[in-house]
Formats: structure tokens, C-alpha cells, sequence
């Protein structure tokens, strides 16, 4: 990966399209930021969420569509899940 960018603003703050997109926080903020998150993905992209319960997985997977699930681990109740972002064709 070649680091290009790295921000901690907020997603509503941040511009543009990335290729990797990393948010570690919990599953309410996440489906709050839910928009922002496919917006920032680039097409082709990965977004990976972590710090979840998992119990809160389900939530997170359904805010998200339609990126689809590539990935998922837990380790001691908490969750991480990789997301593909669609292509530009579909």
C-alpha cells in the first residue's frame, strides 16, 4: 500500500476517492457514516471497519450494501470486516 493520504477528520470532511479506506469505531457510528464511508471507497476499493461487537455485525454488513464482504475475523468479541466496493461498470 502506498500511503497517499492519511487523515483523521471527519468522513464528512474528507474529499475524494480512495482505494483503502480503514474506519475503527463502533457499529453505531459506523451506520451513521454509512454514506460517506461507500463514498469514500474507490471504485474497485476496500474499506475495512473494525472495533465492532460481534453482535454488531449484521448491522454493519446491512448499512454498507451493496459493498460486499470479503473478509471477516473476530478475536475476543470484537469483529473486523473487509468490504469490496463495486467497479465503475458494475
Amino acid at each position: 500500500v502506498d500511503l497517499e493520504e492519511v487523515s483523521t477528520r471527519s468522513v464528512f470532511e474528507v474529499e475524494g476517492q480512495f482505494d483503502l479506506v480503514v474506519a475503527n469505531i463502533l457499529a453505531p457510528a459506523l451506520v451513521a457514516m454509512a454514506d460517506q464511508l461507500r463514498r469514500l471507497t474507490a471504485p474497485n476499493g476496500r474499506l475495512i471497519v473494525s472495533g465492532l461487537l460481534a453482535g454488531a455485525e449484521a448491522v454493519v454488513v446491512d448499512a454498507l450494501a451493496p459493498m460486499r464482504v470479503v473478509e471477516r475475523e473476530q478475536l475476543d468479541g470484537w469483529s473486523a470486516i473487509v468490504f469490496a466496493q463495486q467497479g465503475q461498470d458494475g
